[in-house]
């Protein structure tokens, strides 16, 4: 009897240990994988003060669900601070009251100067639903695209901040964007 012969019955162990193992966890992933990229995670925090819904939610398909997306504004911008190229801060005028709320994003923000001079600036962001950023069982959100709308003349005069003198400010105007050094 050669060494191949003795081997063969605990080669067919091995492969039989294996398909009982492995099977139950690959049917088991092939149940459960459909119902995750079927979940919707909606957005449960109410819209923050002074903010309002611009449009429609919409969702975000990815392997894992399909997550809640939506366009939230302030149309009451004071001030804009820009302290390094991803962090701004916005002075925001709260309806029907005299105080003044101070919101900081650490986002990319696209700047565009195109509000008349007797009109307010305004911000738009889009908050996208993250399950992995739950408070008490809501899920939370992300943000993703950022805009601030400055007054056109004198442009980007209403953009201050220590990281404004030396950064590179985006300017958008009738779709395209230039990148201007200060």
């Amino acid at each position: 009897m050669n060494d191949s012969d003795d081997e063969s019955p605990n080669l067919t162990k091995f492969f039989l240990f294996c398909f009982v193992t492995i099977t139950p966890l690959f049917l088991l992933g092939a149940l459960l994988i459909p119902r995750l990229a079927n979940r919707v995670y909606k957005i449960e925090p109410a819209v923050p003060e002074g903010w309002h819904v611009v449009g429609e939610p919409s969702l975000v398909k990815t392997r894992l669900g399909k997550y809640e997306s939506r366009i939230i504004q302030h149309d009451h911008v004071n001030r804009v601070f820009m302290h390094d190229p991803a962090w701004y801060t916005l002075y925001l005028d709260i309806t029907n009251s005299s105080k003044l709320d101070v919101e900081s994003y650490h986002l990319f923000p696209t700047i565009i100067a195109d509000v008349g001079n007797d009109s307010p600036m305004w911000a738009k962001i889009k908050q996208v639903a993250d399950h992995s950023n739950t408070t008490d069982g809501l899920i939370g959100y992300r943000y993703s695209e950022f805009e601030i709308h400055i007054h056109a003349n004198p442009a980007f005069a209403d953009v201050n901040g220590a990281g404004w003198e030396y950064k590179v400010a985006k300017h958008t105007e009738s779709g395209i964007t230039v990148e201007i050094s200060h």
